[in-house]
């Protein structure tokens, strides 16, 4: 029998793990922006990204000081950052 191992990665907010393919990954740039891009980053699922924003706001902020939560979910829900 062929199993397949997919990546395991933990989303940030809810500390559910997930296949890497089902999480966005965003990477930290400088310590004051986020990207899509590879490097060092973190990953977030579908269902936290549309929670409350207090909380992505503070989980967040570990990373980023100024965060603009409106900005990083237009991204995520206008499809301009995918999840791979």
């Amino acid at each position: 029998m062929n199993k397949k191992n997919y990546p395991v990665r933990t989303c940030i907010i809810c500390k559910g793990k997930f296949e890497q393919k089902k999480l966005y990954r965003f990477k930290i740039n400088n310590f004051n922006a986020i990207k899509n891009d590879s490097g060092r980053s973190f990953y977030l699922c579908d269902l936290c990204i549309k929670e409350n924003d207090k909380i992505l706001k503070k989980s967040i902020s570990k990373f980023i000081k100024n965060i603009n939560l409106e900005k990083l979910k237009e991204s995520v829900l206008d499809g301009r950052c995918s999840n791979k």
